[in-house]
């Protein structure tokens, strides 16, 4: 092989290298995209070991889990006077904590994908798990912006008394007739009771 073929199958073997690189990289971004920074409410993964309700009864509390997708960060209700720890989510990105004013409730926004999230709610002692999407969906019906969104995003923002949570749905829908994508921002309020309402984001932010 002459010297000319040897530098020409180096230069294809850097090439291939690069790009392998290249798309390694760009997935490492897309699936790795962190939540927004101003999310409400803290959070795990961090140096805090547990988030103690209002009324001091219960704390959540997390576990940290492995490197790999079979091994997922653990999050868990803590009874402050026995002890006793029940394990209610398994979480690979991150999630915020919101307890309700009286420590019956507490919002979860689990970052779950770098194009979705979603919002539980736990009560201490229950095993029920409420999701705010299957609430909006039974109490609206189907919302535009969401059924046609590539990227939507559930957040809790902060409670409202002890019975009612404000939540945001934001995201990217797709434009009707067109390939572009086009930015939405929903808020909503969600009751105990199970039912949603939509509110104006300028008197409830």
């Amino acid at each position: 092989m002459n010297a000319k073929r040897l530098g020409d199958r180096k230069r294809i073997v850097r090439m291939r290298t690069r790009i392998t690189y290249l798309f390694f990289f760009f997935l490492a971004i897309l699936f790795w995209t962190a939540p927004p920074s101003n999310a409400a409410g803290p959070s795990f993964p961090s140096k805090i070991t547990e988030i103690p309700a209002p009324s001091g009864h219960y704390a959540v509390t997390w576990k940290q889990g492995g490197s790999t997708e079979e091994e997922p960060n653990q999050l868990f209700l803590k009874n402050l006077s026995s002890g006793r720890v029940t394990k209610i989510l398994e979480f690979h990105r991150q999630v915020n904590i919101l307890w309700a004013p009286n420590g019956r409730f507490v919002a979860v926004t689990d970052w779950t994908g770098s194009n979705v999230s979603q919002v539980l709610l736990f009560q201490p002692g229950k095993k029920k798990v409420i999701n705010l999407a299957d609430c909006l969906h039974h109490s609206l019906g189907k919302q535009p912006d969401i059924s046609k969104s590539v990227h939507v995003y559930f957040e809790a923002i902060s409670w409202k008394g002890p019975k009612k949570l404000l939540f945001k749905v934001f995201g990217d829908a797709q434009d009707s007739g067109d390939s572009g994508l086009r930015g939405f921002e929903h808020y909503f309020e969600f009751d105990i009771s199970g039912m949603v309402r939509k509110v104006e984001p300028e008197n409830d932010k």
